[in-house]
């Protein structure tokens, strides 16, 4: 969804078009999106006065725009040292021959092919429950891995069986390619399924929730981090290789866990495990999974755990960008098109 802005924030906003997209920068909360630019010319800026307030003089389109990145990196390069065209030949020469000896290597991590087979048979244990999608009746939930080579979708139920999922490459657009596993997804999901929420993470998080109107995004490497636990509750390293980078996380003892969002995306019986051997110093949530609350839920019973009714949305700026979104919501839907459409 376009973000709405105030009528005295428009000099803040730089709107950016080039070849075919649709770029915006809201330099009051950092936010990024990036639409394609006849969706975004169909559906909202017949409505710019609405959605978006951006004057003609704040608009900047480039010539070549699909160049504008490279010519940046070529007007950095004018205050570097200039070599001639032979040094350069000379220094590719010797890079060719040369050898890096300031570093160790790293030994391998299987020296035999025994020691491969006993870590493959090791990861085998850890099976995903899984159940037929096309029988299912009830509440389910949507993930999107929106990677920077590849896109991944799955769905699964309240208790986390896996329902079904998709893989397959971005092909250069993964907003397109999520579209196009949406499409699929919603032409098989039975009609007794019913998605209750949706998440999304990877390279392209924020453009999808903002495309798509997703109602989560998540870092990939905490996303990560989320899926180990449910294999091991007390994992502390998480390796994330990616199609273009790698990242690394380590957990420390003593975190603090704030849930204000779903009872569900926290496995209560694990949250009271780490608490008790203080792996986490401390929780405070204002939901949990079954409401009312269990009189034997194990937070009842756990350390350093602060349990409220559910009142994150309390504070005057919650409950107006509430109203916000409902006045926003009918104004989408008098112009003739649903916004915020969760199922």
């Amino acid at each position: 969804m376009i973000r709405k802005f105030k009528e005295e924030d428009t000099t803040r906003v730089m709107a950016l078009w080039t070849k075919g997209n649709f770029e915006a920068h809201d330099f009051i909360d950092k936010d990024y999106w990036l639409l394609n630019y006849n969706e975004v010319k169909e559906k909202y800026l017949k409505n710019a006065e609405t959605y978006v307030y951006v004057k003609d003089n704040e608009i900047i389109v480039p010539n070549e725009a699909h160049l504008l990145v490279a010519k940046g990196a070529a007007l950095d390069s004018l205050n570097s040292h200039t070599i001639t065209i032979e040094k350069l030949k000379s220094k590719i020469e010797v890079l060719k021959s040369s050898h890096d000896d300031t570093s160790n290597p790293l030994n391998p991590l299987f020296s035999i092919d025994a020691e491969y087979d006993e870590f493959k048979k090791r990861h085998e244990k850890d099976k995903v429950k899984r159940a037929d999608f096309k029988t299912f009746k009830g509440n389910c939930f949507l993930g999107i891995d929106a990677g920077s080579t590849t896109t991944k979708l799955v769905v699964i139920s309240e208790d986390g069986t896996l329902l079904y999922s998709l893989y397959g490459s971005n092909e250069g657009n993964p907003l397109q390619s999520v579209i196009n596993m949406l499409k699929k997804l919603y032409a098989e999901k039975p009609s007794e399924a019913v998605i209750r929420f949706s998440g999304v993470t990877g390279y392209g998080e924020k453009l999808i929730q903002t495309a798509l109107n997703v109602d989560l995004n998540e870092i990939e490497t905490i996303a990560h981090y989320t899926a180990a636990k449910e294999f091991m509750p007390n994992v502390t390293s998480i390796v994330d290789i990616g199609g273009q980078d790698m990242k690394y996380i380590k957990m420390k003892n003593g975190a603090i866990l704030l849930n204000t969002s779903r009872g569900g995306l926290v496995n209560e019986g694990n949250l009271a495990e780490a608490l008790k051997s203080g792996k986490l110093r401390g929780a405070a949530v204002d939901v949990v999974a079954q409401e009312p609350m269990a009189h034997d839920n194990p937070l009842l019973t756990a350390p350093n755990c602060i349990i409220t009714p559910h009142m994150a949305w309390a504070p005057v700026e919650s409950r107006q960008r509430l109203m916000d979104c409902v006045e926003g919501n009918l104004r989408a839907f008098l112009n003739g098109y649903v916004e915020n459409c969760v199922n």
